[in-house]
């Protein structure tokens, strides 16, 4: 069993999570804590005291965004804590990530913009990890382009490292081609029951290391920002039951046991969501090195590669739409660069004029 002083704590030096290290300007090593607090869909209401819980469960990595609409409280939250803490705690302990949002004109001097309003927001001085949020692309901004304005943040000081997010091998690919700073993340959806082994190992292979959202089988299920958005899969991962047999054989509970798939055995990083104090320090427990104490915990977690179904949840039928809706993409496999008939007949939300694929 996992050992149990790991499992549970409410001071910053209980839960001693696992730290990979990213590879950013020139090869200077960045320090990245593998599970971090999730903010995406936690209510700003809500915000300050998860952020707050989190850091003295000993979380040291948030993962923020703009358009989560929260970040000012999250700002907030980190500013009152650090203070609060001044004497053992300062900002380099911490290890901030947020993204940037394409727009037609949101490139260069307006990524730096944006990322200069979230520092703002933060009241911080740099960002440890940024991201290009989507793989949105212009007429008038290509995602090389993009990419170089990123580059221009670590130049002029803003950030310490650079990445993308939702981006497939293909996309993937473009930005390798061109990067002069490495691209360090690609932060995508990834869980038991959507496993991305051959985007996994395209990244892996070229030196980019993965985040997964959604760590424990969320998605769209949990959607909460007005949208009307339908979960892709009746199927529950939490409750699925080769989770509960590999948390049952553990020790431990089931989001641990996804969360140590992932960190483990999949060696990726995850950003879960939580806003209840018990449950983030269940879910930081599951990144301390000490959790995996022994090769049968190894072996239950690798049992986890054969859940299925295997389905996106965070589908991203949203960003679809016909040319008229101002979107840039039409389908799925447009979006995904991917076979996408494991989406046909299930329920989700369909924008007009929107398909799944152009044969459809």
């Amino acid at each position: 069993m996992p050992a149990s002083n790991t499992r549970f704590g409410s001071s910053p030096s209980v839960a001693k999570c696992k730290s990979i290290t990213l590879t950013a300007k020139c090869g200077e090593p960045v320090i990245m804590p593998v599970v971090a607090l999730g903010l995406w869909k936690v209510p700003a209401d809500a915000a300050f005291s998860a952020v707050t819980s989190a850091l003295d469960g000993g979380y040291r990595h948030l993962d923020c965004a703009p358009v989560y609409r929260n970040q000012a409280i999250v700002g907030a939250a980190i500013t009152a804590y650090l203070t609060e803490h001044a004497e053992t705690l300062s900002r380099r302990d911490l290890f901030i990530t947020s993204k940037v949002f394409p727009s037609p004109t949101n490139m260069h001097d307006n990524f730096e913009n944006d990322v200069r309003n979230t520092l703002r927001e933060l009241d911080l001085k740099y960002l440890d990890l940024c991201l290009i949020h989507w793989p949105f692309e212009y007429e008038e901004s290509s995602l090389e382009d993009m990419w170089m304005a990123m580059e221009d943040l670590v130049k002029n000081g803003l950030v310490k490292a650079i990445g993308v997010s939702n981006f497939s091998s293909t996309k993937l690919k473009r930005i390798l081609e061109i990067a002069e700073i490495p691209v360090s993340v690609n932060q995508v959806e990834m869980h038991a029951m959507f496993r991305q082994e051959a985007l996994v190992n395209f990244c892996n292979n070229n030196g980019v290391h993965v985040t997964a959202y959604g760590p424990l089988g969320s998605g769209d299920q949990w959607a909460s920002d007005g949208l009307g958005r339908k979960c892709a899969a009746e199927e529950r991962l939490l409750s699925h039951p080769e989770t509960l047999r590999v948390a049952k054989s553990a020790g431990c509970t089931p989001a641990q046991a996804l969360i140590a798939w992932i960190v483990h055995h999949r060696m990726c990083s995850c950003a879960p969501k939580s806003v209840n104090p018990s449950r983030q320090a269940e879910n930081i427990a599951a990144g301390s090195r000490d959790f995996v104490n022994n090769n049968k915990i190894l072996g239950l977690l690798s049992t986890l590669d054969k859940v299925e179904p295997q389905v996106r949840l965070q589908h991203g039928a949203f960003h679809t739409g016909p040319p008229e809706s101002g979107k840039c993409f039409r389908t799925l496999e447009e979006l995904w660069d991917e076979d996408v008939s494991y989406m046909l007949d299930r329920d989700f939300e369909r924008p007009e004029g929107f398909m799944l694929r152009p044969s459809q």
